[in-house]
């Protein structure tokens, strides 16, 4: 079958074009690039469906958009007035070359990637995987209908001249996309996921800003901080095998080995066994040395080892691989389409940086700038309370106190005023961990990997009859939310954000509404804060910046960097909280928000 399109390499076509955009209700758009990266590559091909005609673009041929970049610019966001629905298949891509290279806002738009994962979000096909949302796997699905064209994603745009097999791959790419919105579009109505679709939509700008600002990481403070982990890592590594017994002598005989290699986990669970108290350890993993480390000190050491050698390799100058050539910046992938809602950062993980001072200090703005960052209070809980409806926590938050100080207290035994930050520290996993019924023996390995607490068994089951006492509505939300979610197959958020579960399912009852709740405010939040970042224009430093920009953010904490102007910090500071605030209390209505800003030169320097 022949499709149906124009190939267009005169810029005078493009007037007439333009027109049809702006008349249209609906535009399918995507764009074919030299590269995945728009710092490194070039757009070639746009291709643009307005209903009636598709056109495939050569911007090489045309010099460009010329009007087509304000017909589908809507810097303003207002929906009407000549503006369509923009339709893409992950237009995440697009708009940030469109961004990147044009400065084009589009608005409004209609992901058709986004609204299918929310449609099947747990959903698994006949395999038992998750259902797929690329384009080819929608258009079987939702149309019945196979591609035209075969895929030429990974082709050479920069070909003159392309061929007709590549034009073709480029059309159908938009051809069938507005029947696929509208496919698509009666089955986020039906499930009552409009407001949720909203959100996602709303969202795609801000998320690709953020990629395209970056964070600036340190690389001489990152290098050392990796060099006194591997110190460390060797150290621990020699005074371990010194210490403990060697696994092929004899039981009691204790002295170095050189065939003794800690990093096999055969020899070391042979020498562990030979310990008093560890004959019947089961393996070396986490899961069984952390339940046991408060009582065995040797225990504490390997797993101190570990985390020395996790965090000198894994946070070394291998990271510097992510950094970019022209930027000097990490420009990580943030992807908000887990199960609950919440965001995925890859290339690299950035969410994974440990929480302590040592690795966010290494997190530094150029000269000049400074960094501004805000990040929610308790923000968990604060969803807890209002949807499980627990009147204690909830009044905690009514009267601005920290239901971590507060748990702290309960399980110390002492008055908040004289706990510790340790003892607050032992609260997190706990507030956290038993929130989402998690039970004693895993909360033991939670709290170890998380949060660097160790509790003995026995500690922890005390904890978690503390955790319940203190919070009463817990338990019977836990067992209404269970059957909810078996009768229903599914549990949603506040905003309708839905979840299909299976039958055996038991924790996504619980963090699924929560966490769900907290990623769908900070979504709208990320907007709101991106609308009002913008107004500020270009960095008077750095003029490829923006003066006040995005540059990272991770569950409930938004970081920005600024031009290092007192009044512009100040201000900019202002603005986080007031707009975080404001954003998470149209999903969370019941309990006081609340979101604390700092400014500082470095991630961890809050001043």
């Amino acid at each position: 079958m022949s499709l149906s399109y124009t190939y267009v390499t005169e810029g005078g076509d493009l007037p007439a074009i333009a027109q049809q955009v702006r008349e249209a209700q609906v535009v399918g758009l995507d764009l074919e690039t030299t590269h995945l990266d728009p710092r490194l590559g070039r757009p070639r091909l746009l291709s643009l469906n307005p209903g009636k005609h598709a056109y495939v673009v050569d911007l090489w041929a045309t010099g460009g958009l010329g009007p087509l970049r304000e017909a589908l610019d809507n810097p303003t966001r207002k929906p009407g007035a000549g503006r369509p629905d923009i339709v893409g298949q992950n237009l995440a891509f697009d708009q940030k070359w469109l961004w990147h290279h044009y400065g084009v806002e589009l608005f409004p738009v209609f992901d058709t990637f986004r609204a299918s994962v929310l449609i099947y979000n747990g959903k698994v096909g006949p395999d038992g995987k998750d259902l797929r949302h690329d384009l080819w796997s929608l258009y079987e699905r939702e149309l019945r209908i196979r591609p035209e064209v075969g895929d030429l994603g990974g082709s050479d745009w920069t070909a003159t001249p392309l061929s007709k097999h590549q034009l073709d791959y480029a059309a159908d790419d938009v051809l069938k996309l507005p029947a696929l919105r509208l496919t698509l579009k009666e089955k986020l109505a039906r499930l009552g996921l409009n407001t949720a679709a909203g959100i996602e939509f709303n969202v795609l700008l801000p998320e690709v800003a953020v990629e395209l600002n970056g964070f600036n990481l340190d690389k001489p403070s990152w290098t050392a901080l990796s060099a006194k982990y591997q110190k460390k890592a060797y150290e621990l590594r020699d005074m371990l095998q010194a210490k403990l017994p060697s696994p092929t002598r004899q039981i009691g005989l204790f002295g170095y080995d050189p065939k003794f290699k800690i990093t096999s986990p055969d020899q070391l669970l042979k020498s562990l066994r030979q310990v008093p108290g560890l004959g019947k350890l089961e393996g070396t993993a986490e899961e069984h040395l952390a339940p046991l480390a408060a009582q065995h000190p040797i225990l504490k050491d390997v797993l101190s080892y570990r985390e020395a050698e996790r965090f000198g390799t894994g946070f070394g100058e291998d990271y510097f691989k992510h950094v970019h050539s022209k930027t000097g910046r990490i420009h990580a992938t943030y992807r908000g389409t887990l199960k609950a809602g919440r965001y995925a950062h890859t290339k690299p993980n950035l969410g994974a940086i440990p929480r302590g001072k040592e690795h966010r200090s290494c997190f530094k703005p150029p000269p000049g700038r400074c960094l501004v960052l805000a990040d929610y209070t308790n923000i968990e809980m604060v969803a807890a309370a209002e949807i499980a409806q627990e009147d204690q926590l909830r009044q905690l938050f009514i009267l601005g106190k920290d239901a971590h100080k507060y748990l702290g207290s309960e399980i110390a035994g002492v008055p908040e005023s004289q706990l510790t930050k340790e003892q607050r520290q032992q609260a997190k996993p706990a507030n956290f961990g038993f929130l989402y019924g998690m039970g004693w023996e895993k909360f033991i390995l939670y709290a170890y990997l998380g949060y660097g607490v160790l509790f003995t068994p026995k500690e922890a089951q005390r904890i978690r009859n503390i955790f319940f006492t203190a919070y009463p509505r817990f338990k019977p939300w836990h067992q209404e939310m269970l059957e909810e979610a078996r009768s229903k197959g599914m549990v949603r958020t506040p905003s309708g954000r839905l979840r299909w579960l299976k039958p055996d399912a038991y924790s996504e009852a619980f963090n699924t509404p929560v966490q769900g709740a907290g990623a769908d405010g900070l979504k709208r939040a990320l907007r709101a804060v991106f609308d009002q970042a913008k107004l500020h224009g270009p960095s008077k430093v750095y003029p490829e910046m923006p003066r006040v920009a995005m540059v990272h953010h991770v569950h409930g904490e938004i970081v920005l960097e600024v031009d290092d102007e007192p009044e512009l910090v100040e201000e900019s500071a202002k603005m986080l909280e007031r707009e975080m605030v404001s954003a998470m209390a149209t999903i969370i209505r019941t309990v006081p928000i609340r979101a604390e800003a700092a400014h500082g030169y470095s991630w961890a320097d809050k001043a």
